[in-house]
């Protein structure tokens, strides 16, 4: 192998890199091995170093099914975004090359034959290539990278427009190529096609920024939604409250009365005893330690109690929150909410309609898990995501990736699991000194 070979080698290995940090920086990539970054640009420059000693029948353009390949290996997006993301690559590279390519034969008036063959202007047009391309990938990265989605129909209709400029640009490249042709104008429509798809991706970015927009809205009103249904359970138990408060005055003045006509020992006597019990009075109330958490779980169980839904509570003093209160209580009511949401689904006749929380303490480690009977076929997921089952999607869903922001907010972690009947969320919060204190 010349230097000449080694050199080429080397300039392809540089080009799968930028492909492949290019498709890491705009997908949403999970965390992955750093060897299949490695096997991927060693798969990119094997092929494109495959030209040098072989005849291949096909273009090179087919190089771009393997950052596709890629990201359908490290990356979270949904198939069409990925492919949309894999085009863009393919149309960039292309036309930044094409450009250069052009420009250097019009400017230095060599043919398409002499940028290939081993002299000055085949390392001038590497250099100038590819140092180009760098900063073309960067900064279309860098800018339009932000890994924000669009809908289905606005990905395939820029899927479509960056597969028509991708035809273009290669349709220019065979006809300049094949018969000699280098002017000015192939140029200029070539700078054209790219600053359409500069047009195309600057589009992308503003309806990526509505839809995040509109999400956020809609984050933001089934947080309201949620906050009024809280206060409405408060106000209805706050009601049932003054309304057994009333009973028991009743009672208390029958009682008064029984008491003045020497008839305590009288059947109507003990019965109203045994209604005014304190355990019946007391038994639907909590005492955790926390004041708010007390009033949500009363709100909670009044719910469920409508519903005929049983719940299982499993007493754990809260003196000391991992996290401040509020955000603990919005955490305990999306994880009730949706508790309860899904135990609705099941029939009342069904034998088990429950929900059950518990609270631990593991170390330096607060743990709460969430459990409730579930149907299978209610459960709707989306790129790991589970979605609400309501018809109202606009209101709702939200629960579990408020969870999980809390959590990831406090450096804790939601795992969710679930078998053929139980649906489980188990939270861990680390607990750390300084800990919002709780006034029983």
């Amino acid at each position: 192998m010349n230097g000449w070979a080694a050199l080429e080698i080397g300039i392809n290995i540089y080009q799968g890199f930028l492909l492949i940090y290019f498709i890491n920086r705009v997908t949403h990539a999970a965390k992955h091995p750093l060897w299949i970054d490695c096997t991927s640009v060693a798969v990119i420059s094997l092929f494109l170093s495959s030209y040098l000693f072989f005849e291949i029948p096909f273009i090179d353009t087919v190089v771009f099914i393997i950052p596709f390949l890629h990201s359908l290996i490290v990356s979270r997006d949904r198939w069409y975004a990925k492919l949309f993301w894999s085009a863009v690559l393919a149309v960039v590279t292309i036309e930044t090359i094409t450009i250069v390519s052009n420009l250097l034969m019009n400017t230095a008036g060599v043919s398409w034959d002499t940028l290939l063959g081993e002299n000055q202007y085949r390392i001038l047009y590497l250099l100038s290539s590819n140092l180009s391309l760098f900063l073309v990938l960067f900064l279309t990265a860098k800018l339009f990278g932000g890994k924000r989605t669009v809908t289905v129909s606005s990905f395939l209709v820029f899927l479509v427009l960056n597969a028509l400029q991708l035809f273009s640009i290669e349709l220019i490249f065979k006809v300049s190529t094949e018969n000699g042709i280098v002017n000015l104008n192939l140029t200029a429509v070539s700078i054209c096609i790219f600053l359409a798809s500069v047009v195309s991706l600057v589009l992308y970015e503003l309806m990526a920024h509505t839809t995040l927009r509109r999400q956020e809205a809609e984050a933001k009103l089934q947080l309201l939604q949620q906050s009024q249904n809280h206060q409405t359970e408060l106000r209805n138990m706050y009601s049932a409250m003054l309304q057994s408060q009333h009973d028991l005055r009743h009672r208390y003045r029958i009682l008064e009365e029984l008491i003045k006509q020497n008839s305590l020992n009288s059947e109507k006597t003990r019965s109203l005893l045994q209604e005014g019990k304190p355990d019946s009075v007391t038994e639907d109330l909590f005492f955790t330690g926390s004041t708010s958490v007390d009033a949500l779980l009363t709100a909670k169980k009044a719910t469920m109690d409508a519903e005929k839904i049983r719940f299982e509570y499993v007493p754990y003093p809260l003196s000391v929150l991992p996290i401040a209160e509020m955000d603990f209580c919005i955490l305990l009511s999306n994880l009730l909410d949706n508790a309860v949401e899904a135990v609705r689904r099941i029939p009342q006749s069904a034998d088990s309609r429950a929900v059950c929380l518990k609270f631990a303490r593991s170390q330096d480690n607060f743990i709460v898990i969430c459990q409730n009977d579930y149907l299978p076929s209610g459960i709707r997921k989306e790129q790991h995501k589970y979605l609400s089952s309501k018809p109202d999607r606009f209101l709702h869903g939200y629960g579990l990736e408020s969870i999980k922001n809390t959590c990831e907010a406090a450096d804790g972690s939601c795992t969710v699991m679930h078998d053929d009947r139980k649906f489980t969320v188990r939270i861990i919060l680390p607990v750390q000194e300084g800990s919002i204190q709780n006034n029983a």
